[in-house]
């Protein structure tokens, strides 16, 4: 039987999570389920963030995932089924396009030849952590969190109407909060994927006291660039971080314990031209020790 080594109360919330109903006219995926994470979170050192699952994760070419290549059950008659369906991602048959796999370095020791910066798996090696448990590296797990936790369709990027994109970030806040507050350890590193993650994500920590404004950042698109430091406010959460953070940029700052980095632009969409230095850039963070 699975099981979440934390407070009664999560567990409740986990479970009551779970067995939401798909709500109406906000695009989720029909015949999907909500998922609540991404690996072992009773375990893992860090966590990733993005927005929400990929529909991929159901389906393909249009026909839903079935037999050894089903990673979620398609109806919950069990909370439990899907939980142990979370917490075994990565042991089965993970979206590798998105995360990489766990052969994504040949040698630690190696530097890394494939220049793409989709592959999230390589950054979090840069860091010594992994999405795979039997990595031989036994870098720390880490698990994959997002701010929603429904698969929509069309992708994000592609809803037409910015009120049901209000009301899927609004409603599933409080839970994805929990996730974050629900470790008996807090995370060692968190890394944001785009600035609309970074947008929510000082949404829901803003009046915690665990952040206090400060923010440094770099281009990644300008090799010469250097970094600056500036104060993250309210006002910025309403341009999606665009004031304090530049386009294009890498930045890193403190929430209570926890070390976050993240990336402005989603790395689907990090361009070929500046792969190359986005990913040494990272390499330097992890050098100075973030």
């Amino acid at each position: 039987m699975p099981h979440i080594k934390t407070n009664d109360q999560l567990i409740d919330k986990v479970n009551d999570r779970i067995l939401t109903e798909i709500p109406e006219n906000l695009y989720v995926t029909p015949g999907t389920v909500p998922i609540p994470w991404f690996g072992d979170y009773d375990n893992s050192k860090a966590c990733t963030i993005s927005l929400n699952p990929s529909d991929k994760e159901f389906f393909s070419s249009g026909k839903l995932l079935t037999g050894d290549k089903q990673r979620f059950v398609n109806s919950i008659d069990d909370c439990s089924m899907l939980i142990q369906n979370c917490d075994d991602y990565f042991k089965n048959n993970p979206y590798i396009t998105w995360f990489g796999s766990k052969d994504t370095l040949e040698n630690k020791k190696e530097k890394i030849k494939d220049k793409r910066a989709t592959n999230i798996e390589k950054i979090l090696n840069i860091f010594k952590y992994s999405y795979y448990s039997e990595n031989r590296f036994k870098y720390g797990t880490c698990v994959h969190l997002d701010i929603i936790q429904w698969a929509t369709s069309p992708v994000w990027g592609g809803i037409p109407d910015d009120s049901a994109k209000e009301k899927l970030l609004a409603g599933d806040a409080d839970f994805f909060k929990q996730l974050i507050e629900g470790k008996e350890k807090p995370f060692e590193v968190i890394f944001l994927n785009g600035k609309t993650v970074t947008s929510e994500f000082y949404k829901a920590f803003r009046d915690d006291g665990l952040y206090n404004g400060k923010i440094e950042s770099i281009s990644f698109s300008d090799p010469k660039s250097k970094w600056k430091s500036a104060v993250m406010t309210d006002k910025d959460m309403e341009y999606k971080a665009k004031i304090c953070i530049p386009e294009n940029s890498i930045f890193k700052f403190k929430l209570g314990e926890s070390k976050v980095i993240g990336w402005t632009v989603p790395l689907a969409y990090v361009k070929k031209e500046h792969r190359e230095t986005f990913l040494k850039i990272l390499e330097k963070i992890k050098k100075n020790s973030i």
